[in-house]
């Protein structure tokens, strides 16, 4: 059943209304749970085996903002938004941190696809993993697929829920699930001089290439 969340307060869009602030949680470890696990992505790709389309075909919307840095709700860090951003994708793997850096302001990771990484008979041919905030992808046997190709529909997006109802949601989501996610680009500031970067590109790769999105709303779509 489709489901949305959303937190308002502030800044407006074409796609949002959405205050720039961060949910601070206070974790320890890295999980991945049991919900969340690969066979739960297979379970629900069964339910689309036959469909062969793309589920969410549209490519992230991105659009610059002028906005000054906003105070997050741990007063030790700061977000400097560098665009607004919606995306409809499948979720590929989520991963959930609670004993890095990180893991205070963006507690969960989601790998995202779209265009052909939204198609269940091209992403079945492909295996996904995340680690240390990573997301990797590769073919499984006999596949007929070319990663290279399909490197700019995915991403390993970094999330910062904008309140508790919106981290909550989050903690909802499961791989094989379709859904929108808007907010903004961000840049994270913290105590001794500490920067967290976002990618702005789907085209780059490696370190440094993953979204940093301040999620104020979800759209379950699927």
């Amino acid at each position: 059943m489709a489901r949305s969340y959303s937190s308002s307060d502030g800044l407006a869009n074409p796609w949002l209304i959405g205050a720039l602030a961060i949910l601070a949680m206070a974790t320890f470890f890295e999980v991945d749970g049991g919900l969340f696990s690969r066979d739960t992505l297979e379970d629900r790709l069964a339910e689309f085996s036959d469909l062969d389309a793309e589920l969410t075909p549209r490519i992230p919307a991105q659009t610059d903002i002028t906005a000054p840095d906003r105070p997050l709700l741990d007063p030790a860090y700061t977000a400097t938004p560098l665009h607004f951003f919606t995306v409809e994708a499948l979720v590929l793997s989520r991963k959930t941190y609670r004993h890095d850096t990180e893991a205070g302001i963006s507690p969960v990771d989601l790998m995202l696809g779209w265009g052909p990484m939204s198609n269940p008979s091209v992403v079945s041919q492909i295996r996904m993993r995340q680690s240390r905030r990573f997301g990797y992808v590769s073919t499984r046997a006999d596949a007929d697929v070319d990663l290279d190709a399909l490197s700019p529909f995915w991403t390993n997006a970094h999330l910062i829920p904008n309140s508790p109802e919106i981290a909550e949601a989050l903690d909802g989501i499961a791989a094989g699930d379709v859904l929108r996610l808007e907010g903004a680009l961000v840049d994270v500031h913290g105590p001794d001089g500490w920067r967290w970067e976002t990618s702005t590109s789907r085209t780059d790769t490696g370190n440094g290439a993953c979204e940093i999105l301040l999620v104020t709303a979800v759209h379950v779509l699927r």
